[in-house]
């Protein structure tokens, strides 16, 4: 409460001692004669006055304190982008869930070096409209390279996030991704232009993602899926992956896919799709890739 009414806690106490004796002559108001009528009508104008001050000064405080806290949490990301350990990447999670309360997702990753982290598990919902690399950055060389391995974005919204831009057919320094998964995540105006997209991970044969585990009354087993392709129920609406190079990344099971942009995208040949779109991705991505 304090950081609240601490930078206008002179302007309150002021206020206070005004308006108790305003109230207590409020009664005896009719009695007054016209000059002390006017007295106390202008003390009423003080007290409002005052207390639009301390309005005014807690708002513009609130907001240079929420301004200095965004900073300093955009800063200890850039500290520990290049760390690459455990230390690192809690800390980098912790940052990102206080922007968060701080309504700021749109955060600049661009360098980040991130391995074997799940934004699910870390409680992070939003990365909405963040970037993670745009090609070559010449002005700020600690923003060049990013790496992604083995990072969890399930159920994230991704909603117009930059992984990766380019203008060509190559994203220097941009985004080099290896075993990323999007289970359910809201991909929706994305960018992975240029990005270099690889899994080791995928299991070709749908019947490898499920296993075992028990089995019902009459002694059927039941089947339980242990492993979900990379993009599953991901949403790629309008989602753009021109230029991108992929190896066996598993689109099977995407939604809104027909509306991605794969023009122009390498490596399409070692990678999974549902029968009834493959033949018109792969037709799609010799398109000529429109500026833009």
């Amino acid at each position: 409460m304090w950081p609240l009414i601490g930078p206008v806690w002179l302007a309150i106490v002021l206020a206070v001692l005004l308006l108790t004796p305003l109230l207590i002559l409020r009664t005896a108001f009719p009695r007054f004669d016209e000059l002390n009528k006017g007295i106390y009508l202008a003390a009423w104008g003080t007290f409002l006055d005052m207390l639009l001050v301390a309005v005014i000064l807690a708002i513009y405080e609130n907001r240079r304190n929420r301004h200095e806290r965004i900073e300093r949490q955009i800063e200890e990301i850039d500290d520990y982008k290049k760390w690459d350990c455990e230390e690192a990447r809690l800390r980098i999670a912790g940052n990102i869930r206080r922007l968060a309360r701080l309504g700021r997702t749109d955060i600049d990753f661009s360098g980040i070096i991130l391995r074997d982290l799940s934004f699910h598990t870390q409680d992070i919902r939003s990365l909405r409209g963040a970037t993670f690399s745009i090609g070559l950055r010449l002005d700020k060389m600690s923003k060049n390279a990013t790496q992604l391995e083995n990072v969890d974005f399930t159920s994230v919204d991704c909603r117009n996030v930059v992984f990766s831009k380019s203008f060509n057919r190559s994203a220097a320094l941009g985004l080099v991704g290896k075993n990323l998964q999007f289970v359910s995540s809201n991909l929706a105006g994305a960018c992975f232009e240029g990005a270099k997209l690889s899994w080791t991970d995928y299991k070709a044969d749908e019947s490898d993602w499920y296993e075992d585990m028990d089995e019902d009354e009459e002694g059927y087993p039941l089947r339980y899926q242990i492993h979900y392709p990379a993009f599953a129920q991901a949403n790629l609406k309008g989602c753009s992956f021109r230029y991108a190079e992929f190896d066996h990344a598993d689109f099977r099971e995407a939604e809104n896919i027909l509306e991605a942009d794969f023009a122009g995208a390498t490596g399409l040949e070692s990678c999974f799709f549902d029968e009834k779109v493959r033949d018109q991705v792969l037709t799609s991505a010799t398109a000529a890739p429109q500026a833009g």
